[in-house]
C-alpha cells in the first residue's frame, strides 16, 4: 500500500530554500574577468591611444582594473 505524502511538510521552495536562479548562479561562477577578457580590453586601450609601444603592462593593469570594477559594481 502506498503511503500518502505528509501535507504538513513544507517543500524546499516554501521554506525559502529554492535552488539559486540562473543569474545568481552565473554571478557566483564568474568571480573575476578572464584572461581573454582582460587581453581584449588591454588591446582596445592600446588601439585607443594610437598603438604606441612600451605601455603594455600599464594597458593590462588598466584593463584589469576596469573589468574588476565593473564586476564589483554588478554584484
Amino acid at each position: 500500500m502506498l503511503k500518502k505524502p505528509d501535507t504538513k511538510t513544507k517543500s524546499r521552495v516554501d521554506a525559502g530554500l529554492a535552488p539559486a536562479t540562473a543569474s545568481a548562479a552565473k554571478s557566483v561562477v564568474k568571480a573575476s574577468p578572464t584572461r581573454d577578457e582582460i587581453a581584449r580590453r588591454a588591446h582596445e586601450i592600446y588601439v585607443a591611444r594610437g598603438k604606441a609601444p612600451g605601455r603594455e603592462v600599464e594597458d593590462w593593469v588598466q584593463a584589469e582594473r576596469e573589468l574588476l570594477g565593473r564586476h564589483h559594481s554588478n554584484n
